[in-house]
């Protein structure tokens, strides 16, 4: 699944909730951008934390190369709503690596 949607992957993420908890073979990519999530009413550590609630493992892609295992302090502190800096989020099941 890909969401790219301004902001509203929180919302997006939040209406799907179910789906992706019962799917054990989910791979998801999102755009991951503070400023913008808060723009559209949410809120980026809930966002965050929801994913890893759902099972995933969060990779960053930000040098475009190669996926960074990224933990939720270093990712929280390298895109935040000061900065405006976004990246786009690979997130797989942890299931689906074992």
């Amino acid at each position: 699944m890909k969401m790219d949607i301004d902001g509203f992957e929180y919302a997006a993420l939040k209406g799907a909730y179910n789906l992706l908890m019962r799917n054990k073979n989910m791979v998801l990519i999102t755009e991951f951008c503070p400023l913008f999530i808060k723009q559209a009413n949410g809120d980026p550590g809930l966002y965050i934390s929801d994913l890893r609630k759902l099972g995933f493992e969060i990779y960053d892609t930000q040098d475009k190369k190669s996926l960074e295992l990224i933990d939720d302090k270093t990712l929280l502190s390298r895109y935040n709503l000061e900065n405006g800096l976004y990246t786009n989020l690979f997130c797989i099941k942890k299931q689906l690596l074992s």
